[in-house]
C-alpha cells in the first residue's frame, strides 16, 4: 500500500519513489564519511602504547660518566718538548775497519771429511818419516780456492822445523820433506859443514791467483810453498835473496838446489824468474798435460 500524502485541494498526491532512493544513498556516504576507516595492523609492526614511561633519572654516584676520548688521552699523555732532538750521525766505518769487524768475527770449525784411501796412505808415510802435521778442517772458499784434507805442517823429517806452520796438503807434505831431507840436507852438510835444521816460509796456503793472471795460484790448493832461507843447524841462515851474494858458498848451494827441485817438484821459480820470485824459490806439484816440468 502506498502511502497517502493530500494536497488540500481534494486530490491525493503519491511521492516519487527516486527522491527516497536518493536520500538513502545521501545518508550512507555521510556516514562512511563521519567514521575514518579500519585497517587491520601489518604483521611485524610494533603496537606503541598511548603514553610513554617518563625515565626515572639515577643517582650521580651510580650513572656512569661520559666523557670525550680525546679528553681521557690528553689527560694522561706526557708533554712533548718543544723540539724534537736530531738523532746523532754516524760516520761510515772505512774499509779497513770493515776488515777488521769481519776478521774479529769468530770462525766456525768444521770437521775434516774422511779421508779418502789415498790420502790415508799419504798420511801414513807422513808418520813413517817422522812429520809433525795437525788435521784441520777443509778449505773451501767461494773464489774457487779449495783443500779438501789440508794438513798444517810443523815439522818434516829429520827434526826439519817450518817456521811459520805451513798449510798443505799431503802430496806437497811428502815432496818437500824427502826433498829436504835427502838432497838439501846432505849438500848443506857437505857445503857448510852442517846439516839443515829448518826453513823459513814466504808462504803456504793463500787464497789469490796468479799476479797478472786470472788463474788460480798453486798456493790457493795448498799444493805451493816459497822458501825464503834455510837455516843451518850450526846457526847459519841462507838467505834466497842473496842468491849472487860475495860468498861463493852462499850461491853455489842455492844454484844446486834449485836445478836439483826440477823434477821432484812440477814447478820451480826462484831469483832471475820474475819480479815477483827474487826473494824466495817457490815450488809446488802442480798437475801438468806435459811431462816436463817447468823450472826457471
Amino acid at each position: 500500500m502506498k502511502p497517502f500524502i493530500g494536497t488540500g485541494r481534494g486530490k491525493a498526491h503519491f511521492p516519487r519513489m527516486g527522491c527516497f532512493r536518493k536520500a538513502g544513498l545521501f545518508l550512507v556516504f555521510y556516514a562512511l564519511a563521519a567514521t575514518p576507516p579500519a585497517f587491520p595492523a601489518a604483521a611485524g609492526t610494533p603496537v606503541l602504547p598511548d603514553k610513554a614511561p617518563v625515565p626515572t633519572p639515577c643517582p650521580k654516584t651510580q650513572c656512569p660518566q661520559t666523557r670525550h676520548p680525546q679528553a681521557t688521552s690528553d689527560a694522561g699523555s706526557p708533554e712533548l718538548p718543544a723540539k724534537v732532538p736530531k738523532p746523532v750521525e754516524k760516520p761510515a766505518p772505512s774499509v779497513k775497519e770493515a776488515i777488521g769487524r769481519l776478521e774479529e768475527r769468530p770462525k766456525l770449525e768444521r770437521p775434516s771429511p774422511p779421508a779418502a784411501p789415498a790420502q790415508l796412505a799419504c798420511r801414513a808415510d807422513l808418520e813413517k818419516l817422522g812429520l809433525g802435521f795437525t788435521e784441520k778442517p777443509p778449505v773451501a772458499d767461494p773464489l774457487g780456492c779449495a783443500i779438501p784434507n789440508p794438513l798444517e805442517v810443523t815439522r818434516l823429517s829429520g827434526s826439519i822445523t817450518i817456521k811459520p806452520a805451513a798449510i798443505m796438503n799431503c802430496a806437497l807434505s811428502d815432496a818437500l820433506s824427502r826433498f829436504m831431507t835427502g838432497v838439501v840436507s846432505p849438500e848443506a852438510q857437505k857445503v857448510f859443514g852442517s846439516p839443515v835444521a829448518g826453513i823459513e816460509q814466504a808462504s803456504a796456503y793463500v787464497c789469490r791467483d796468479r799476479h797478472g793472471t786470472e788463474t788460480m795460484s798453486e798456493h790457493a790448493f795448498g799444493n805451493a810453498i816459497d822458501i825464503a832461507s834455510f837455516i843451518l843447524k850450526d846457526g847459519t841462515v841462507i838467505d834466497v835473496k842473496d842468491y849472487a851474494g860475495s860468498d861463493p858458498k852462499s850461491p853455489a848451494f842455492l844454484a844446486y838446489v834449485r836445478k836439483a827441485a826440477c823434477g821432484p817438484f812440477r814447478t820451480v821459480l826462484g831469483p832471475g824468474a820474475d819480479a815477483d820470485h827474487s826473494q824466495h824459490f817457490h815450488f809446488d806439484l802442480e798437475p801438468r798435460h806435459s811431462l816436463q816440468p817447468f823450472c826457471q
